[in-house]
């Protein structure tokens, strides 16, 4: 996930853990959910408005445990699981 630098400026000041930020607000400027197939359209419209986006994960079968993944592909274990939407 991309992090401000005034975020990065507090995780160094205050000693945290990156992950500690990861699921503690809804710290985001716009959150969309698109089909992989629309990835080109998006591309191109963010290209277009000069709009940076970044894909931050994907949606899964319902039977798949939300998990955190690094840079790597690695599992990331955290205790603070987030907000669980019901609908």
């Amino acid at each position: 996930m991309p992090t401000s630098s005034s975020l990065k400026l507090l995780i160094k000041k205050s000693k945290l853990k990156k992950i500690r930020t990861v699921s503690n607000g809804d710290d985001y400027q716009i959150l969309l959910t698109a089909n992989k197939k629309k990835s080109r359209i998006i591309k191109m419209i963010s290209k277009k408005l000069k709009v940076k986006i970044t894909k931050i994960g994907e949606i899964l079968p319902s039977f798949q445990k939300s998990m955190i993944i690094d840079e790597n592909g690695n599992i990331i274990r955290h205790k603070n699981k987030g907000y669980i939407h019901q609908f």
